[in-house]
């Protein structure tokens, strides 16, 4: 299986639920699916329809907005706590994404979908958005 593209490894991220994070949850966004870049209006209404899925199932969640160190490119997500990354990569999947975040004792993981390695890229606390 290849490694996801090099431009995720290499996001930030912000979130205004830093002091009170789960030990483990994964990160995901509606924003351009299957890895094409779409309309903000579009981008918008995967965002609210990703929310309300969360929503429905029960799923405990928080904001997390991810995208390059500078700000440049910027994508609206939700941390979802969670025991298993596979729970995580379901929801990807239903949103069709290329690939998802895991965070474990802040330390991030990287994944493709249709894979399940987890690719180490870096410590959370080092990966803030100022």
């Amino acid at each position: 299986m290849h490694k996801p593209r090099p431009e995720f490894s290499a996001a930030f991220f912000q979130t205004d639920n830093c002091d009170a994070l789960p030990s483990t949850f994964g990160i995901v966004t509606a924003y351009n699916p299957n890895g094409e870049l779409t309309s903000e209006e579009h981008n918008r209404a995967a965002d609210s329809e990703i929310a309300s899925y969360l929503e429905t199932v029960g799923l405990p969640h928080f904001r997390v907005t991810g995208g390059a160190k500078d700000g440049s490119h910027l994508e609206a997500g939700f941390a979802i706590p969670a025991a298993d990354p596979e729970v995580i990569r379901k929801i990807a999947l239903r949103f069709q994404q290329e690939a998802f975040f895991w965070v474990v004792d802040g330390f991030i993981f990287l994944s493709n979908v249709n894979g399940s390695e987890l690719y180490p890229i870096g410590q959370w606390r080092e990966r803030q958005m100022k």
